[in-house]
């Protein structure tokens, strides 16, 4: 059962994987009330040429985010990826090469005499070597780190104001800001197995189970919750699988495998905006923000008994994959700007952590905590240079 699941697995992420193109539709979140900003709702539309950059840079993170994903489903060594061997991480990688391309010929790619306009408020000292603007980051950290550059004037009742957006994301190959989850040292997590903190709830159960999935969106220390997901599509979904299999039909732990494994990468790509007065010449930093790719597949092969000692294997596979765009995301350069107003340093508002619950929702509610994925967003250069040491 073991190697027919994995061979499964593997060929159902190859195949899916070739569809790089086809990503879900972006999930939005419900506004967050904070008392600590108020901002003009007015919301700061891109020229066309800027927004086209901006969709070129999402994709550009979903196809690195899918990269480490299926990395780390296949447990690849990236020393040793043979890309003859592994045609569709070396086609996600060609792809990755193209887009990168075309975002530098689209001048998206800031200069260094750019970047040193942006300084740190806190310069930072690494071995001896002093980080006190993006230019002098980029140096340091070459090769950990893709940056990427924005501009937008804004004109508005209260003034016209120019924005900057420097968007961080992992350079390709790397994995410095994304997360896994992980049991027993394999990708994913089997609500199956013997430690699974959900198995006791699952056993003997199809078409009762469901998925709760939950974001944390904190705004300026202000944290609150966001269901992504709450549906009936666990167990219920092998129903469709076969017609003779029925609610009723028994998955037993007697000698029968099941397996039902949830692999999960949680990638953000990291705003940090600058706004500065038409006029005056230094920038400052007021806005943080991550948007997050969650590459989620769902895999199971179960041996289902099906009455009178016969038994029926089921295999399947399900995409959960989604984006995450936080809070009041539309806004972003008027809550920029509005800081920048009320001599606010920074406004940050960022997921930081994903929750899968397994509920029980027949004679009653049982939820249990399956997993939770810490989601890594760095909001100030502290951050950012502690990610780029690790």
């Amino acid at each position: 059962m073991k190697h027919i699941t994995k061979q499964y697995i593997i060929c159902k992420l190859l195949i899916i994987s070739l569809l790089m193109c086809t990503f879900t539709s972006p999930a939005y979140a419900e506004p967050i009330i904070d008392g600590n900003i108020s901002a003009d709702d007015t919301v700061v539309y891109y020229d066309k040429e800027q927004q086209e950059i901006l969709s070129k840079i999402d994709y550009l993170g979903q196809l690195k985010a899918k990269a480490v994903s299926l990395k780390e489903y296949l447990e690849l060594d990236p020393e040793k990826i043979d890309l003859s061997k592994n045609n569709v991480y070396g086609a996600i990688l060609g792809e990755i090469d193209n887009v990168r391309a075309e975002l530098i010929s689209l001048g998206a790619k800031p200069s260094t005499e750019t970047l040193e306009n942006f300084k740190f408020s806190e310069p930072i000292s690494v071995q001896g070597i002093l980080i006190d603007d993006f230019a002098s980051f980029e140096n340091t950290f070459e090769g950990a780190f893709d940056l990427w550059g924005i501009s937008q004037t804004v004109e508005a009742s209260y003034g016209t104001y120019e924005t900057y957006d420097i968007v961080i994301q992992d350079y390709p190959g790397n994995a410095i800001l994304s997360t896994h989850i992980r049991q027993n040292g394999v990708a994913g997590y089997d609500i199956y197995a013997e430690n699974s903190s959900v198995s006791d709830v699952v056993y003997g159960e199809v078409g009762s189970i469901m998925f709760e999935k939950i974001a944390e969106l904190v705004v300026d220390e202000i944290p609150g919750l966001r269901t992504i997901y709450n549906g009936a599509q666990i167990l219920g979904s092998l129903q469709s699988v076969s017609a003779g299999i029925t609610a009723n039909d028994a998955i037993t732990g007697d000698g029968l495998g099941q397996s039902y494994r949830i692999n999960c990468t949680a990638t953000s790509t990291v705003h940090f905006i600058y706004v500065r007065p038409i006029g005056v010449s230094s920038w400052q930093h007021t806005y943080s923000a991550n948007t997050v790719y969650l590459d989620e597949w769902h895999n199971w092969a179960m041996t289902i008994s099906i009455g009178n000692g016969r038994t029926k294997t089921n295999t399947g596979s399900k995409d959960y994959s989604t984006n995450l765009y936080p809070n009041r995301w539309s806004y972003r350069l008027t809550d920029a700007i509005t800081a920048y107003r009320n001599n606010r340093s920074l406004y940050h508002n960022v997921y930081d952590e994903y929750t899968v619950n397994v509920v029980k929702v027949d004679n009653g509610s049982i939820t249990r905590e399956a997993f939770i994925i810490d989601i890594k967003c760095p909001i100030t250069y502290n951050d950012l240079v502690r990610y780029g040491v690790q």
